[in-house]
């Protein structure tokens, strides 16, 4: 049982294109009605969540959009159309990648936006930036538009993703997204109050502006001890097949300590038995993973449905399903981890969540932080017209004890930054953790 792409939607790109890929700047009526039709198939015929969009007539969405795809005027619009298209299955393994083309027409500036209680407030600015706009200011208009209204008329029709939290994640990262090189105008509130008006130039991809703070993922797998007796690995994506090795090599290390930490909480996902091999080391016993569902299409069952034999009703209307039940994982033969564990969950999707939901309700694991995407489910990659290609979520995985993953992974115990972690530069789940684990070590 495997999902292997990584995901978060906009959270992070694709580090794919297709091969055969070709970034026309130019499509026909023609082209641009075929890329839609085969995104509506596609859904139409695999697409796992039909039944939590019931709003959604699926068929007439696709007769309004017909319109919409002729009128575009460029590559670029047409595209933003079909993402629209997608993101009304609000699931952020169901969405349209676009090609090169559309990739190197937007940029950025050099900012980081995280959402703080529906507050925009910057973390992260390139040097250029330092004396301009403080980290932990707010940002309250683009282009002179309240920044939520902002955000909900131009770039949240774009996201695709089933949880709200996600959708603001998702879209922060492409609020004050422009054409490359030109200007946008933001006004942001300082920590200290002051309300001041910016221009600024999308061209991070242009510049090189190193982050005021160090950002990013330096390694797939980063090990560190955060005292004499807890250890902290993160987990940065199963999107690699030199993880488990590379997990493995720390084993010797993570022998010695009295307590775990594994940051997943900037783990988008990848390939599920990645994370599996990896934890058969936290267990003793052989553990469930989850069972999947999903469509049945079998042409003659819907034709009989038709015909009125009831027994195939389900195949007529679309509701069959094939159930897959739950693999095994198994303890490791050696170097096992008998500690207790705290697992840290942010921006954690797809494979990743398939490994908190195998582990998440055994007595020695605690998780802390926000709850996960909900973004699992394996996907049917298909190209599209001018370069770009398409997921659609194909099953829906549900957990030993009947929850539907889609949901997100809750944790045991949330915990959120403020705007005031943030001008810290604290890791307040982080925090959390060590005291989780200080208090178990001290019991044990």
């Amino acid at each position: 049982m495997k999902a292997r792409i990584i995901i978060l939607s906009s959270l992070m790109l694709l580090t794919f294109i297709p091969v055969n890929a070709q970034n026309n700047t130019e499509l026909s009526d023609a082209e641009k009605i075929y890329g839609l039709s085969v995104l509506w198939k596609e859904a139409g015929n695999n697409f796992a969540y039909f039944d939590v969009i019931p709003e959604t007539d699926w068929d007439k969405q696709y007769r309004e959009y017909v319109t919409k795809v002729i009128s575009a005027k460029s590559i670029i619009e047409y595209y933003n159309i079909l993402r629209q298209f997608y993101a009304l299955l609000k699931h952020a393994h169901s969405f349209v990648y676009p090609p090169q083309v559309y990739q190197d027409y937007y940029d950025v500036p050099k900012i980081k936006l995280v959402n703080i209680q529906r507050h925009i407030i910057v973390e992260n600015v390139g040097e250029s930036l330092r004396d301009n706009i403080p980290i932990g200011s707010e940002i309250i208009k683009v282009e002179g538009i309240p920044a939520r209204q902002y955000l909900a008329e131009n770039i949240f029709p774009l996201i695709s993703a089933s949880r709200e939290d996600f959708v603001w994640e998702a879209g922060l990262s492409e609020l004050l997204r422009g054409k490359a090189g030109t200007n946008i105008i933001v006004t942001f509130v300082t920590p200290a109050g002051t309300a001041e008006d910016i221009v600024l130039v999308c061209n991070s991809k242009a510049v090189n502006d190193n982050w005021v703070r160090p950002a990013g993922i330096t390694r797939s797998v980063e090990f560190r001890w955060l005292n004499d007796d807890i250890a902290c690995i993160a987990l940065n994506t199963f999107n690699d097949n030199e993880v488990p090795d590379e997990f493995k090599k720390t084993l010797p290390e993570l022998q010695k300590c009295k307590g775990l930490i594994i940051d997943l909480s900037r783990n988008g996902g990848g390939d599920s038995e990645i994370g599996f091999s990896i934890l058969k080391y936290l267990i003793d016993k052989p553990l469930p993973t989850f069972r999947f569902k999903t469509r049945e299409n079998i042409s003659v069952y819907k034709a009989w449905g038709n015909w009125g034999r009831r027994e195939y009703f389900k195949y007529n209307t679309g509701d069959a399903w094939y159930e897959i039940d739950p693999d095994t994982i198994y303890p490791a033969e050696e170097n096992r981890l008998s500690v207790p564990v705290v697992i840290l969950t942010g921006n954690t999707g797809s494979a990743a969540e398939d490994f908190l939901v195998t582990i998440y309700k055994q007595e020695n694991v605690t998780l802390v932080g926000k709850t996960t995407a909900g973004c699992t489910g394996t996907p049917f990659v298909f190209d599209l017209p001018g370069g770009g290609m398409a997921l659609i979520t194909t099953t829906k995985e549900i957990s030993v004890d009947g929850y539907d993953t889609r949901n997100g992974i809750k944790p045991d115990i949330e915990v959120y930054k403020t705007v005031q972690d943030i001008i810290d530069n604290k890791d307040p789940v982080l925090g959390k953790g060590i005291e989780i684990l200080t208090e178990k070590i001290k019991f044990n």
